[in-house]
């Protein structure tokens, strides 16, 4: 069970830094995109 919940954690660790690196990369793009597209 302890290796169970090792491997949980691990997996959603890798989530959320993808999740992180997905959301810098949409705010670098939408610094990039002018301000008259911007809602």
């Amino acid at each position: 069970m302890l290796l169970l919940s090792k491997s949980i954690g691990f997996t959603l660790q890798k989530m959320m830094f993808c999740m992180l690196k997905a959301m810098l990369l949409q705010l670098k793009s939408y610094s990039f995109t002018p301000r008259k597209t911007r809602f």
